[in-house]
Formats: structure tokens, C-alpha cells, sequence
């Protein structure tokens, strides 16, 4: 039989629906349900659950995920309809959950427009490292933070309806030069985690390109606002918000862009002279 948790309980509550048990949590708003066959499994999912996931109603839930434990020891990953991964490994099924989990969170916030982009503080001044995948964003993250910064988030960055950036506090996931990737905490960097919005003061658009030296060229901030687009998750879904959002971003920071050597010196330049 499965123990069922307290409401006065620090971890979500799991429930059992439909023979099922499931974990109900909201995240900036978005409203998610992730339902397993084996209600251990959910153990394993509290660890993935994003930054801020308080336990909700179930009739507050508007999307479901579903992982199912098979008799032959893998795993299928449902999305609605949607079979995501079928015959994984545990480990595989919790990364493709993880990855999700956080794009609906991105995609859907009601209030917030997610960028994709590290952000860290200093002086009650935010900065954005915005970049896709493979970018050198997380890298510049952490050295930010090793020079002094306070972590605000390491992939998405949530903004308000007045360009305020957020704290999306998960993990960072460093990438080594063979390419693995491994989780930190913040506070494993000497990194102390922010908790409020701020206004962003500096975005640094680069480019890791080993040897070269740092010579950006300052960006207009129309040419930030398209750059920032390019980035910016629910920008096809809500095009109108995403831009006015982007725009009071920007409008109070200097945008900086171009390619960039070692993240560690240009870490510490960034922190002693933009965020000063």
C-alpha cells in the first residue's frame, strides 16, 4: 500500500488516481501532473521537478505526463497523446521527462516570458547570457558566479511584464570538453541563489571560440530585441507579449555581442566593471 503524504509535509503530495499515483505541482503558473504506474518512480521524479513546484489541485493541472514501468525493466514516457520515449532506460525516460517538464514550464508561464539564457546578479543589477544549446552559456554562468555573481539561472530565465528577470534556480549542467554534461548546485560553486526580481542591467550575447579576445561591438537595441527573439521560447506562441516583454528588457541594459576566449577572465571583467 502506498504511504500517502501530510499536507503539512515539505514535498508534494502524491495521490492516487485511477490506480495510478500521482505528483501535481505548478510552476510560474503552468499547472503539470506527471502519473506513474509504480508510485516509487515518483521518488525518482521529485528530484527533476523544476525550480519553485508547489503541489496544486487537480483540477488546476492542464498538462499531463505519464511514465510507466514495464514488465521487461524499461520504461515508456507519455506526453497527453503523445508517446515521448517508448522501451528506455529509467535514466533515459527521467531526462527526457526533465527536458519537458521544463519546456512546458517555459512555453506556458502565464505572467512570465522565458528566455533562453543564464542570468546572474551583482549589485541588485541582473545580466542575461542568452544562447542556444552548445552556445557556452552555462560556462559563462559559472564563472560569472565563481567571480562573485548571485545565480539566478543557469538555461531559462523567466522575465515579467516589466523585463524583470527572475531566479530559475535548477542546477547547472556543465558541459566538459568531451562533451558529458554534469549537474551543480549553485551553492557547489561558492554561489549564493537570488530571490527576487531585478532589472536587467547587462546582456552579454558571445560566442566560445578558443584563443580569440573579447572585442564586442555594442548592439543597438533593436538589433538586441531581434537578438533576444531569437531566444526567447514562447515567441511564435505569444509573439505580442514575447516582444513588449523583450523591449522592457532591454531598454534599461547594454547589449554587448561577439565572440569570446576563457570564460574566467571575461567573468570577472563583467563583474568588476558592468555590474560595479
Amino acid at each position: 500500500m502506498m504511504t500517502r503524504m501530510s499536507a503539512d509535509s515539505p514535498t508534494l503530495r502524491i495521490v492516487e488516481i485511477d490506480e495510478e499515483a500521482t505528483l501535481a505541482f505548478e510552476v510560474f503558473g503552468v499547472g503539470i501532473a506527471v502519473s506513474a504506474n509504480d508510485p516509487m518512480l515518483l521518488a525518482r521524479v521529485q528530484e527533476i521537478l523544476p525550480p519553485g513546484a508547489q503541489r496544486c489541485r487537480r483540477d488546476s493541472v492542464r498538462h499531463h505526463f505519464r511514465i510507466h514501468a514495464k514488465d521487461d525493466g524499461r520504461f515508456d514516457l507519455q506526453f497527453e497523446e503523445h508517446l515521448l520515449t517508448w522501451d528506455a532506460t529509467l535514466d533515459l525516460a527521467l531526462t527526457m521527462l526533465d527536458t519537458h517538464l521544463q519546456e512546458t514550464v517555459a512555453l506556458h508561464a502565464p505572467d512570465h516570458i522565458f528566455v533562453h539564457a543564464g542570468a546572474v546578479a551583482h549589485n541588485g543589477r541582473g545580466l542575461l547570457v542568452p544562447g542556444e544549446s552548445f552556445s557556452g552559456k552555462s560556462t559563462m554562468t559559472a564563472a560569472l558566479i565563481r567571480a562573485g555573481a548571485t545565480y539566478y539561472s543557469d538555461d531559462f530565465s523567466p522575465l515579467d511584464g516589466d523585463g524583470r528577470v527572475h531566479p530559475y534556480p535548477k542546477p547547472l549542467s556543465i558541459r566538459a570538453r568531451n562533451l558529458s554534461t554534469t549537474n551543480h548546485a549553485a551553492e557547489n560553486l561558492g554561489a549564493t541563489t537570488g530571490e527576487g526580481p531585478l532589472p536587467v542591467a547587462a546582456i552579454i550575447i558571445s560566442r566560445y571560440v578558443p584563443g580569440v579576445e573579447w572585442r564586442p561591438r555594442e548592439l543597438s537595441p533593436s538589433e538586441a530585441t531581434l537578438a533576444m527573439l531569437s531566444n526567447t521560447v514562447p515567441a511564435q506562441d505569444r509573439p505580442a507579449e514575447s516582444l513588449a516583454t523583450i523591449r522592457r528588457a532591454v531598454e534599461g541594459a547594454v547589449v554587448f555581442e561577439g565572440e569570446r576566449g576563457e570564460a574566467a577572465p571575461l567573468a570577472s571583467r563583467l563583474v568588476s566593471d558592468i555590474l560595479a
